[in-house]
């Protein structure tokens, strides 16, 4: 099944429209200084306990974050970080979901990249590209369609 998320929420008011307008999740950015779409730990968890009871709280952070986001109290992060770092942080936060990001092109990725992603309830599809992260640009949907089987 696919969900909708959506991410890099700075204000309550849009991220309280988003869930009213049905979105699965809504998505706070912490950990990313550089990012216009960036949280510091008071605004995000502001953002996060302003959630709506039926709409999921995702923290959208690195390893270094993680801390933070348990702290802030919510239970899925979207981790941005080398598929090597996830065993490890999923044996240290066993209350946490994880969702991994798998940036993909105009290929579908090798098998040997997807058994890393096989084992997540979640992962989200973005656009490999120089700007990570919600570039907007789109890839080969028929990659999403095969992933999502």
């Amino acid at each position: 099944m696919i969900r909708v998320k959506i991410c890099g929420n700075t204000r309550l008011n849009d991220l309280l429209y988003e869930a009213k307008a049905g979105a699965h999740a809504v998505g706070v950015v912490h950990g990313f200084p550089d990012s216009p779409r960036n949280n510091d730990f008071e605004s995000a968890g502001r953002l996060v306990r302003g959630v709506p009871p039926l709409t999921e709280a995702v923290v959208v952070t690195n390893p270094p974050g993680i801390e933070n986001a348990v702290r802030m109290g919510v239970r899925t992060v979207q981790l941005i970080a080398p598929p090597s770092t996830y065993p490890q942080i999923r044996e240290s936060h066993p209350e946490l979901k994880i969702i991994p990001v798998l940036y993909v092109g105009q290929d579908p990725p090798k098998p040997e990249v997807l058994k890393e992603y096989s084992e997540f309830e979640y992962i989200l599809v973005d656009t490999d590209s120089k700007l990570k992260g919600g570039s907007g640009l789109t890839h080969n949907w028929e990659v999403s369609r095969m992933l999502s089987k």
